[in-house]
């Protein structure tokens, strides 16, 4: 993946945030560094926003920007860990979050 040193870095960076500090939790991230902590690509997560709207409904800016909150990052740790670790295909992985939305 082509990713710089900075980047990263950066995205180091904001794993350590929004894992040890409560008071980051309603900072909106924007999709490129969304997609730096996730390592996947932007294009990625906007194909993950599409394919999962059930589960994953990033806020907008005025300007139509997609902005994500902790538990729109939880979720997209969720489905990149079904789809990229697990292996699961995209409709096994969206059953599995569906069903998991109807036992909540």
């Amino acid at each position: 993946m082509p990713f710089s040193i900075f980047g990263t870095l950066f995205a180091m960076f904001l794993n350590m945030i929004y894992q040890n500090s409560s008071r980051f939790e309603d900072i909106p991230v924007r999709v490129g560094d969304v997609a730096k902590m996730l390592h996947v690509e932007a294009h990625t997560l906007r194909f993950w926003e599409k394919e999962f709207d059930f589960y994953l409904k990033p806020s907008r800016t005025a300007g139509f920007q997609r902005r994500y909150n902790t538990e729109s990052i939880d979720r997209l740790k969720k489905i990149r860990h079904y789809l990229k670790e697990e292996g699961y295909s995209i409709a096994g992985a969206k059953r599995l979050l569906y069903y998991s939305l109807l036992s909540e």
